[in-house]
């Protein structure tokens, strides 16, 4: 039998056809009638133990652990000597992808629905975190529903909308620098291991070798095999298969490592086919069974109601595991925390949408925004007043619904900023100017969506220094599409503003480091009872605020110190004074007196 995967099917945004859809259709019906009541608890991995998990048992008795060879989870050194060495290549470029000083990076995610959702998460929320390299554009290129049997083609419908969020960021293939891999075959002729994880390798060998082959300068492909799988009743997503999806990622690392020639990335060994690859985090733990490196658990709490994709609390938490590699990772932290900018964000201070069908309805206190034929249409605004630098590059970004897709959405000038949020109907609303800003690709659900307006936001500052600010307003863009909807700032996704700033008396040619991010050092690490937090760079007499937060971003202790020079020792408890317990958590460092100085380091907790 040929598996379709239903899980997905809520995610698609129209690529497939009439025939796989009705197939699809008729496999969730087929499921739908079977039990879910087994499924209330997480059904475990009978012999599945975590592939960090390095020491432990050989899968089926002989399979290995470890993410890289020699059951380890440190690339060989060789490898690692590659690596790191493709990682002081990610530089700021131009368009044609040469190195410039007000240059960028394109760090772009490829993959199926629950990679959309978890990157989404992660751009949104590293869109905020200002102790990373401003000169980065994060763009969220996955899609629902394109699984790496569909994309491993090269023809395949899902690179154009890749080539469209891409652009539409204001990047160049040739400035796309890095890559986050996650995938997982949609269809499988065999459940038996290992060869649905061979098919899957060779299928994203093949994306890999797209990736190179579309974006030039891609120096690093990091991957991710799936979350538990274990509380869906759905074979293709069920365990072990979600599990043994990771043995496809390590053997392709694995070809690499030992020179195959078709994923060869390293010019004095011949022509270059590939990036760099390497594991980014890795995701799997058994359910409810905390896994031995960190205590990772998968919950019931953390999947939407198929329990195959994440809620927000599980894209919270796999964005934290991603936050925390790329804060952190040595081959990671000399792009991502390079400080050659400023970043600044600037959330709407209003927003609201209109329907011409109800002209005298006020709906600006909603928590989605809508738009959509006909007649419907939304507004955003900006203030501008607190960015005093250059303006070098400005990103709008904004959050689609997880129950909704895009169309392609027409962003437009608004010239009136007198509006009301509370008041603003139909028949009151300002009419949207001639100056059509970008047009924003289609998107599945749950994507982070965005669109370079730099121009705009330059001219705004030009023509109203000091009190600049900038409405806009989106519409349906060419094509039928019903409602399209995206978060509100009363939703708590506000549309909101991603700005590369330089000072202005240094707008070209910035010397570097004349803003560093704190470098957060915890020892010992992992913990048992308590543990020394260090601010390397820190100067005497700055005050300093660390928040300790767990895996899904929750706050779980804040800690102030008046010498930032000095140890702030954590006694592994929260706020309420209780015990934390085993896991990984992140100590996010900030000097208030001093905008920008932040940093993030990793704490390992074992009770």
């Amino acid at each position: 039998m040929r598996w379709i995967d239903p899980g997905n099917c809520d995610k698609l945004y129209g690529m497939h056809n009439h025939t796989r859809w009705v197939a699809a259709m008729v496999l969730v019906a087929a499921l739908a009638s079977l039990s879910t009541a087994d499924f209330a608890h997480a059904q475990a991995c009978v012999g599945c133990t975590p592939l960090d998990d390095a020491a432990g048992p050989a899968y089926l008795g002989i399979y290995p652990l470890g993410l890289y060879p020699g059951s380890t989870n440190t690339p060989p050194p060789a490898h690692l000597a590659l690596a790191l060495a493709a990682a002081a290549d990610i530089v700021p470029r131009n368009a044609a992808g040469t190195p410039a000083a007000n240059g960028r990076i394109g760090f772009l995610s490829i993959g199926m629905s629950n990679t959309n959702q978890e990157f989404a998460a992660f751009e949104r929320a590293e869109d905020t975190n200002l102790a990373r390299n401003a000169r980065i554009i994060i763009v969220d290129g996955a899609v629902g529903g394109q699984s790496a049997d569909v994309i491993q083609n090269p023809a395949a419908p899902y690179w154009n909308i890749v080539d469209a969020r891409v652009a539409a960021s204001g990047l160049d293939p040739d400035q796309v620098q890095v890559v986050w891999l996650k995938e997982a075959d949609g269809m499988v002729s065999t459940f038996t291991f290992p060869d649905h994880a061979d098919t899957l390798e060779t299928h994203v060998r093949g994306i890999v070798t797209n990736l190179k082959d579309k974006f030039p300068q891609l120096q690093i492909c990091f991957v991710s095999s799936r979350i538990y799988g274990g509380y869906s009743s759905n074979p293709m997503r069920n365990e072990p298969l979600s599990y043994e999806t990771a043995f496809a990622f390590r053997n392709m690392i694995d070809a690499q490592i030992t020179g195959d020639p078709t994923l060869n990335p390293d010019p004095s060994a011949g022509p270059v086919e590939a990036p760099v690859i390497l594991w980014g985090p890795y995701l799997w733990a058994n359910g409810t069974i905390p896994r031995a490196s960190d205590g990772l658990t998968w919950v019931l709490a953390d999947y939407e109601a198929d329990n195959i994709h994440p809620s927000g609390a599980g894209e919270n938490k796999v964005a934290a595991m991603l936050s925390g590699f790329f804060n952190t990772d040595a081959t990671a932290t000399p792009w991502y925390l390079a400080d050659t900018a400023d970043l600044v964000y600037i959330d709407a201070h209003k927003d609201a949408f209109v329907d011409a069908s109800l002209p005298a309805t006020n709906f600006g206190t909603l928590a989605q925004l809508t738009w959509g034929n006909p007649g419907k249409r939304a507004y955003m605004q900006f203030n501008l007043s607190s960015v005093v630098d250059s303006v070098v590059c400005a990103k709008l970004s904004m959050r689609v619904l997880p129950n909704s897709v895009t169309g392609l959405a027409d962003v437009v000038l608004i010239n009136n900023t007198t509006w009301n949020e509370t008041t603003i109907t139909a028949a009151t609303a300002p009419p949207f100017s001639a100056t059509l800003l970008g047009t924003i690709p289609t998107a599945s659900a749950g994507t982070a969506i965005s669109l370079d307006v730099t121009a705009q936001v330059q001219a705004s500052l030009a023509a109203a220094p000091g009190s600049a600010q900038l409405c806009v307003g989106v519409r349906a863009g060419q094509g039928p599409m019903g409602d399209q909807q995206v978060w509100s700032r009363e939703g708590g996704h506000a549309p909101r503003l991603v700005l590369t700033t330089i000072p202005k008396a240094t707008a070209v040619g910035r010397t570097p480091n004349a803003k560093q991010a704190l470098l957060v050092t915890t020892a010992p690490n992992p913990l048992r009872h308590g543990a020394r937090i260090i601010l390397g760079g820190a100067r005497a007499g700055e005050r300093a605020t660390v928040v300790i937060v767990d895996v899904r971003g929750a706050i779980v202790r804040t800690l102030t110190a008046a010498d930032a020079t000095q140890p702030i020792v954590w006694d592994g408890r929260d706020d309420g004074a209780s015990r934390v317990p085993s896991g990984v958590y992140f100590a996010r460092a900030s000097l208030p007196a001093h905008f920008g100085r932040t940093g993030v380091g990793k704490i390992v907790v074992l009770r």
